[in-house]
């Protein structure tokens, strides 16, 4: 008995194109039978390699059958085990930048943390100065975190309870257990600073935030302000206030205390 040629179509739901199979099926008697593909055409996937044990029997094709652009920075696949998935798994990124998401890791380890919980991120929630009052008073142990648009970041840590307050009146918030966090080199990892013992005698001031009349949005204790313009300045008297090497560089950022930096996202974490 001679070869017989066919085609078989099979239609792909989620990519909406024609898969074109091509296996062979062993049958008694020794007739063989062969199916062999119509020459793709440009709109066609690639040619899948498969192997057929039984006549009614598939198995996984060697390759991922769909994978979606990048976007965004995120490259979510689609994983099967099937030709036709049903049951598919997506993988989603967090919203954090590669590096953002690195400091929040080595945060959570050092305030022994088992989590953060997210309360403020102005990619979403937009640079608003009385969204970001409300969103954090009457939290405790929490991380503030800036991150500029020459891809700095740094912010501090206050454990103590945020009150609430009125976005007419200056809120002065205090804790005794208080600490900055910065990059000095970006070879480094994060480091931390925290109040000199002459300072912490007399001070528990942590940060403040300002009224609605202010050009302020947030200013942290004797170390940075942000206004709400987004530039951000240091004070030049950083090491009276905080244990920081002798250098000429700001220790959280490795610049210049001179530099002009602008503030691209604020981001306000809760330690769990």
């Amino acid at each position: 008995m001679g070869n017989i040629s066919a085609t078989k179509v099979r239609t792909n739901q989620l990519a909406q194109k024609i898969d074109y199979l091509s296996y062979d099926v062993s049958v008694e008697k020794e007739v063989k039978l062969s199916l062999t593909p119509q020459p793709p055409t440009p709109r066609t996937m690639k040619k899948m390699k498969l192997i057929h044990s039984r006549s009614d029997q598939l198995l996984t094709p060697t390759h991922n059958l769909f994978k979606k652009s990048k976007t965004n920075g995120l490259s979510p696949k689609i994983k099967t085990n099937h030709i036709l998935p049903t049951n598919s798994e997506i993988q989603i990124e967090q919203p954090f930048e590669t590096k953002e998401a690195e400091y929040t890791q080595l945060l959570t380890q050092n305030t022994n943390s088992t989590n953060l919980e997210l309360i403020f991120y102005s990619s979403f929630d937009g640079f608003d100065p009385r969204d970001f009052r409300n969103k954090v008073a009457c939290h405790s142990k929490m991380i503030f975190l800036f991150v500029t648009k020459q891809q700095d970041i740094f912010g501090f840590y206050q454990e103590d309870v945020i009150p609430t307050s009125s976005v007419n009146s200056v809120l002065n918030v205090t804790s005794h257990n208080f600490f900055l966090v910065g990059q000095k080199n970006k070879w480094e990892s994060p480091s931390f600073l925290f109040r000199s013992p002459k300072c912490m005698a007399c001070e528990d001031k942590s940060f403040t935030l300002h009224d609605d009349r202010s050009p302020l949005f947030l200013s942290c204790f004797s170390a940075f302000w942000v206004r709400k313009s987004g530039d951000i300045n240091f004070n030049l008297c950083f090491k009276d206030y905080y244990l920081a090497a002798n250098s000429s560089k700001n220790p959280l950022t490795g610049r210049a205390f001179s530099d002009h930096l602008k503030c691209d996202k604020v981001i306000a974490l809760k330690c769990n």
